[in-house]
Order: structure tokens, then C-alpha cells, then sequence
């Protein structure tokens, strides 16, 4: 039993120890934007500025926007001088917004503020993804990229329980803001802490090992990994210079998934906790258990579908986790009770956290040599466009056609998402290898 847990849990950060300190930076910095998100925006601007919820969404937007807007410039930029120095940045420009946000006393000038903490988070996920890429050897990728995915879902989890703990002491909901201020400026510190040394080498196959020995063993040649910092081409071409690598192969189709998958997700954010209240009839009070207890679950499930999904392939843990997801997400509006809605909800995440590692990690593999980063940067735009669309094309729909309607967008996007999947995403040489 404890040899299965060690090698289940612990094993992925004895190879590689850095996933550990950027695991724990992801869980802070999450509860951070969680917390702000969920308590500190709506509350602070409703009650302190007596604006109405359109506002509330502008602040929102202000921040997606801009991380879609920095992410894939970012990415780049972290190609070429490095992975910390923009998680340090980042972590910086997220630490001092709070604060600013808290004593502004214009309205406005909160959107700006809202803007710069976006273009912090645009620094600080391309990285974390980027490193994992970069240490962990391919064959590994979904695991390692499925202990960020356990990560986000506990500092999801967390995020309302400490908001809610801290509007409970706190009368004002200014605190809130101090409180995400504090948790940005742990995640600072680890982030200035935090060392990994690059993979040396990526594995490839020898074919002739593979016909001598008969069988499935796979060879490893050590082949040179080129920084992109040390690429012969001219040095002054500028940022945007070598975008057409960035467009090649079905790098493009995958963008748009990103795209797709992040509309039908975000499409539940402007009506989920209304649908919860006020259909199903769950007092707001036990709503951070209702968070909390499903991403506890999640996140436990997360690593070990993570590591199926490096052997059953990642293009088939994607179309598992993605008919999962939606298949949830077509029956959750007609499930009115708590004992429905709650275990299709698990289902639904955990469709997520089998699917979602496994895309990622694909899109590493087919990003250009020394482009990962900027790869990243770039999903993360097509992502950001979903972010974006998604909460105004959901709020919409429940405002012209109901509760309901939402969740079907969400499913229909979701099952296009899958069914691209199937179409774009080749099966990988190192799956099941």
C-alpha cells in the first residue's frame, strides 16, 4: 500500500524536485486569484463603490484581457532570458495590485489596476508550464503537468474558504484584498527561490535497438537541447520575428480547442453560484465546502490520471476526459438536488483533470525546439479569447432562455472540443512507448 502511494505521489517530485516548490507556489497563487475573483471584487465594488455587477464584470475582463493579451509576448520573452525572471515580475506586479486596489479611491482606476495583475498572471503560468517541459522528460509531461492541475484545483478549493473566513472576521471587505496581497507575496518568495537545472537531453527512438531486441524497448540517444537564447539567426529581429513557427503543423487546431474548451468552461462562471443558491436552494454560507470538498477530490484523483494518461496515450486520456466532461455537463440541469448535481460535478472535473495535462503536454511536444514558452503564451491567447466570451455569451443565454441554457453551451463546446481531438491530435511517439 505504501509502496503504491510513494509511487503514485511521491515519486514524480523525487525525479524531479522542482515540481514540488512550483506545485506550492501554483496552490498559493491560485487561492490568490481565486479569492479575488469569487469574494473580493464582487464584494469590495458592490459595497464600497455602490457600482452594479456590470462593473464588477469589466474588472474581470480587465484582467483576462490583458493576460490574453501578454501571455503569448511573455512566453517568448521567457524563451530568451529565462523562466524566474518573469515569475518574479510577475508575482511582484500581483503583489502590489491589491494593495493599490484597496486604498484607490476611483472606481476607474481599480480597472488599470485590475489590467497590470493581469499581465502578472500572463507572466507567471507560460512559465510554470514551461519549466515543467523543460526538466521532465517527455514521457512523463502529462504526470508532471497534472501536479499543476491538482495544484489549481486546491487553490481553487481554498480560495472561498479563506475568503469566507476573512469577510467572517472581517466586517469590511477591504481585508480581503490584504489577504491576497499576502498569499501573491508567498508566492514571490518562492518563486525568487525556486532552482531547477534543464533537461540535458530528450528522449528519441532507435529504431534498429527496437528490431534487434524484438520487442518494445526504446533506446536513448542523447540529443542536444539548443536554447533558444544561443539560435545563429539574427539577434535584432524582434519579438514577433519568428512567429510563423508558432502557426506550424496542428498547432493552430490545438490553439482553437483552447479556445472552444475555455468558452464552454467560462460560459458557467456569471450564473454558477446563482444556479446553486437559487435553483438547487443551497444557503451561500455552505458554498466553500461545496468548492472545497469536490476539488479535494479532484485533486487527489489528479496525479494518478495524470500518469495513466502517459501510458494509455494522451490523445485517447483526452477524448476519455472530454466525453466524460460533457457527458456530465448534458445531464446537469436536470439534476435539482444536491445528491444529483454533486457527483456530476466530480465527474465533470474529473473528466478535466484527465484531459486537460494530456492536451497540454501534447502541445509541448508539438511546439518548435527552444519555442515552448512562446507556445504557451500563445494557447494562452486562444485560451484568454474563451475567457472573455464565455461569461458574456452565458450570462446572455440565462438571461434570454434560463438557468439551463448555460450548461447546455457549455456541454456543446465541450463535445466540440472532444470531437477535435479526435480529428487534430496525432498520437505521439512517445505514447505507449
Amino acid at each position: 500500500m505504501l509502496k503504491r502511494l510513494h509511487s503514485t505521489y511521491i515519486s514524480i517530485f523525487e525525479r524531479y524536485p522542482v515540481l514540488l516548490p512550483l506545485a506550492v507556489l501554483s496552490v498559493i497563487a491560485e487561492m490568490g486569484y481565486s479569492l479575488m475573483l469569487i469574494f473580493g471584487l464582487p464584494l469590495y465594488l458592490t459595497e464600497s463603490f455602490k457600482t452594479g455587477y456590470t462593473f464588477v464584470g469589466l474588472a474581470i475582463a480587465a484582467f483576462t484581457g490583458t493576460e490574453m493579451i501578454f501571455k503569448p509576448i511573455l512566453g517568448h520573452l521567457s524563451d530568451r532570458i529565462g523562466r524566474k525572471p518573469l515569475m518574479v515580475a510577475g508575482m511582484a506586479a500581483s503583489t502590489l495590485m491589491p494593495l493599490l486596489i484597496a486604498i484607490s479611491p476611483f472606481t476607474y482606476l481599480i480597472l488599470f489596476f485590475r489590467a497590470v495583475d493581469g499581465a502578472g498572471a500572463a507572466a507567471l503560468w507560460p512559465s510554470i508550464s514551461a519549466i515543467a517541459a523543460d526538466v521532465v522528460d517527455i514521457r512523463e509531461r502529462t504526470t508532471a503537468l497534472s501536479v499543476f492541475n491538482m495544484a489549481y484545483m486546491i487553490g481553487v478549493g481554498l480560495g472561498p474558504v479563506v475568503g469566507s473566513l476573512v469577510v467572517a472576521r472581517f466586517a469590511e471587505a477591504r481585508f480581503l484584498f490584504y489577504m491576497v496581497s499576502l498569499l501573491f507575496f508567498l508566492s514571490l518568495l518562492i518563486a525568487w527561490s525556486v532552482s531547477w537545472h534543464r533537461q540535458p537531453s530528450v528522449a528519441v527512438k532507435d529504431g534498429a535497438a527496437e528490431r534487434e531486441t524484438g520487442n518494445r524497448a526504446t533506446k536513448i540517444k542523447e540529443v542536444p537541447v539548443k536554447e533558444a537564447k544561443n539560435d545563429k539567426r539574427p539577434r535584432l529581429q524582434g519579438i514577433f520575428s519568428r512567429q510563423r513557427e508558432l502557426f506550424q503543423g496542428s498547432l493552430p487546431a490545438l490553439y482553437l480547442m483552447g479556445t472552444i474548451q475555455m468558452l464552454g468552461i467560462s460560459a458557467l462562471s456569471p450564473i454558477l453560484i446563482k444556479y446553486i443558491t437559487e435553483v438547487m436552494g443551497i444557503s451561500q454560507s455552505k458554498i466553500p465546502i461545496l468548492f472545497l470538498l469536490p476539488a479535494a477530490g479532484i485533486a487527489l484523483f489528479s496525479i494518478p490520471l495524470g500518469r495513466m494518461a502517459d501510458h494509455i496515450g494522451k490523445r485517447t486520456a483526452v477524448i476519455i476526459g472530454g466525453i466524460m466532461a460533457s457527458i456530465a455537463l448534458w445531464l446537469i440541469p436536470f439534476a435539482k438536488t444536491l445528491l444529483l448535481f454533486l457527483p456530476l460535478g466530480i465527474i465533470t472535473g474529473l473528466g478535466f483533470v484527465t484531459a486537460v495535462p494530456a492536451w497540454l503536454a501534447h502541445i509541448t511536444e508539438a511546439a518548435p525546439r527552444g519555442r515552448i514558452g512562446a507556445v504557451m503564451g500563445m494557447l494562452g491567447t486562444a485560451q484568454g479569447i474563451g475567457s472573455v466570451i464565455g461569461p458574456i455569451v452565458g450570462g446572455y443565454a440565462k438571461d434570454i432562455l434560463g438557468f439551463n441554457m448555460p450548461f447546455y453551451i457549455s456541454a456543446i463546446f465541450l463535445t466540440l472540443t472532444t470531437l477535435m481531438a479526435a480529428l487534430f491530435m496525432k498520437k505521439s511517439f512517445f505514447d505507449n512507448s
